[in-house]
């Protein structure tokens, strides 16, 4: 590629003020002379790249640039070009920014080792399936039946929260982005100063952009890998208990549906309930809690009521976090 050959001419400041996030920015002009106007595109390619740190007291980030004006070409094909630049703090509460290891960020810090941006967290709501109950005269939970001991049905929403931001590494997968996502944390994790235990997040969504800084004369200044990525974080973890309970057992012969005798005090198979000798049997159609073998329903207390029982599990896959890199510093 060759050298762009340009003049810069200098910078005037346009003004600034306050957004309602608190946030400050600043637009300011900045005018230069190119030897070419061919040379144009590949000008703009390198100037004023999004994200770059223009001011560190308090530290002012690029967010936009473009061209303003372009004026006609002179006879020797030189034109003057006025370049308009948006500035804006990030709101960090910090007259300085740092790096990952600590040392204040500057123009010459490399993307990767700055901190996460666009960092946000929110609160959503998830609909499912009510499992317990707090009586108006206690604070323990109890199952969510009736007084006959059977399971009630109703939907409710509970909190969890999405956290999202955006961090560089030097390299990356471009396979992250469908290897991820929809996966939960096999190990504990931080995530910018929060500790979570395994099982405790979700990637929501995960995107891998390539980037490239150049410098003023068209050269590679750095590149680097962009990962934008969403979590989903639940405060109980992605561990769930579900109920055990079906209509059939297992037995030597199979799977079996399930049968009641002996006015409904018998449970098994339909072979148990032939050799049982009895014959008021019929099949169960309401599902039952099942023994940890399967084999066999969930004994029953005096009141009638069944012992629960409860698969605990992950229905997201767990992996391993650590190929990401996950910022833990914010």
């Amino acid at each position: 590629m060759s050298i762009i050959n340009y003049n810069y001419l200098g910078r005037r400041y346009l003004g600034g003020g306050l957004e309602a996030s608190g946030n400050r920015y600043f637009d300011f002009e900045e005018t230069y002379e190119l030897a070419r106007v061919e040379d144009l595109p590949s000008f703009l390619a390198f100037l004023s790249p999004v994200g770059r740190l223009v001011h560190r007291f308090p530290p002012f980030r690029i967010q936009s640039s473009r061209v303003l004006r372009i004026s006609e070409p002179k006879p020797d094909g030189k034109v003057i070009l006025a370049i308009n630049v948006h500035c804006a703090t990030e709101g960090r509460g910090d007259f300085l920014e740092y790096d990952l290891n600590g040392n204040p960020v500057t123009e010459n810090t490399p993307p990767w080792l700055c901190r996460a941006r666009n960092v946000r967290m929110t609160s959503v709501g998830e609909t499912e399936h009510a499992t317990r109950v707090w009586p108006v005269d206690s604070e323990r939970p109890a199952p969510f039946m009736n007084t006959a001991g059977v399971t009630l049905q109703a939907d409710i929403s509970r909190g969890l929260s999405q956290l999202s931001f955006s961090y560089c590494l030097q390299s990356a997968s471009p396979n992250f982005a469908w290897q991820y996502p929809f996966k939960t944390n096999r190990d504990p994790i931080c995530l910018l100063g929060l500790n979570f235990p395994a099982r405790g997040v979700l990637i929501q969504s995960l995107s891998v952009q390539p980037g490239i800084d150049r410098n003023p004369d068209t050269g590679v200044r750095w590149r680097y890998v962009r990962i934008d990525i969403q979590f989903l974080i639940d405060p109980d973890g992605f561990n769930k208990d579900y109920r055990n309970v079906g209509t059939s057992v297992r037995t030597i012969g199979g799977l079996m549906r399930l049968w009641n005798w002996n006015r409904g005090t018998m449970f098994g198979s339909y072979n148990s309930y032939l050799e049982s000798g009895y014959d008021d049997g019929e099949e169960v159609n309401e599902p039952l809690y099942l023994d940890n073998s399967g084999m066999f329903v969930s004994p029953f207390d005096e009141n009638g009521h069944q012992r629960e029982t409860w698969l605990r599990g992950c229905v997201y896959e767990p992996a391993d976090f650590s190929p990401l890199w996950l910022p833990e510093v914010y």
